[in-house]
């Protein structure tokens, strides 16, 4: 997973470019040692501190304690361009470990007249939104992200896909949304994840009064199991995942510690968290989104399920 598939001279010679072309497996491991493994040293601090043990502000994270900011991992990405870079390069190599299919399993996008929009909302270059552009053409495509990663965007997309039906678009979630579109699929992909519930809420509150009565909202996460065993009661379509039979842990114990594992990730990164599927319905309720479906990977009940919600009155 580290190797680069580079020849060694080559990275002797050019350092700043070992990334640059490659699978992304060997960045996205490079992320996690130098950022999260660093961050993990001052959790034990942050969780001891009464200023910070209930924070759920990014500013007081373990990852801004162990590199001296007040800032977010995006602020230091925003001044680093090669931890930006290397972050993008990292991203794409998530997307090699999931399956081909797995974006176009999150939401029926053939069910979509032409020329409808999809907004990428904190799309980062667009890789997920690439393939529904390959897939479904006559769709257009808006990915949105801060200047570097649409900077990086514009690269991918003219090497991918130059006649693509795509505008790349530069657009902080936190802020209000343009208007002058009508938006049939806002698509978040592990965005929720980043940021805790107070800053969540402010995210999908902009979406929100940006939609229309038609508008869906498609969340892609790791949707976190109980331990215990789900009724099902009053449950949505797909909520409740395949669970293991009794007397193993329903949700397979240390089997199923991939999603655990990001959870701790994003509490030393963000000061964030995964959430379970009713974590996630009420925190969409209270800013005026209503899950209506939960659409499951085959054979993974964990990571990146898809959520899908429609605007309803507060």
């Amino acid at each position: 997973m580290m190797d680069t598939l580079k020849p060694s001279a080559e990275i002797i010679a050019n350092p700043d470019l070992k990334h640059d072309g490659t699978p992304g497996l060997a960045a996205l491991a490079s992320h996690h040692l130098d950022e999260a493994f660093k961050a993990s040293a001052y959790a034990w601090d942050t969780l001891a501190d009464p200023k910070t043990v209930m924070s759920g502000d990014p500013n007081a994270s373990p990852f801004a304690r162990a590199f001296n900011t007040q800032g977010t991992l995006w602020d230091l990405h925003a001044r680093d361009e090669r931890r930006q870079c290397r972050f993008n390069i990292g991203m794409q190599g998530i997307q090699s470990l999931q399956p081909v299919d797995a974006i176009l399993k999150a939401y029926e996008w053939a069910t979509l007249s032409p020329g409808s929009t999809i907004v990428d909302v904190g799309g980062g270059v667009g890789t997920s939104s690439l393939v529904i552009a390959k897939n479904f053409p006559e769709l257009h495509i808006v990915v949105q992200d801060l200047d570097g990663p649409i900077s990086d965007a514009r690269e991918l997309w003219a090497k991918e896909l130059p006649n693509a039906n795509v505008t790349l678009e530069v657009q902080d979630f936190f802020k209000i949304q343009p208007r002058d579109r009508t938006v049939s699929i806002f698509l978040l992909k592990q965005i929720m994840h980043d940021w805790s519930d107070s800053y969540c809420v402010k995210i999908l509150t902009q979406l929100r009064s940006a939609a229309s009565a038609n508008t869906k909202l498609v969340l892609v996460e790791s949707i976190m199991p109980f331990a215990c065993h789900d009724s099902g009661e009053d449950s949505v379509p797909g909520a409740v995942p395949h669970e293991a039979p009794e007397p193993l842990l329903a949700n397979y114990g240390a089997v199923n510690e991939m999603a655990y594992n990001a959870d701790i990730d994003m509490f030393l990164l963000f000061n964030s968290q995964e959430r379970t599927i009713r974590h996630m319905q009420d925190l969409l309720l209270s800013t005026g989104w209503k899950v209506v479906k939960v659409r499951r990977q085959d054979g993974d009940s964990t990571f990146l399920q898809s959520v899908e919600a429609v605007p309803v009155e507060v």
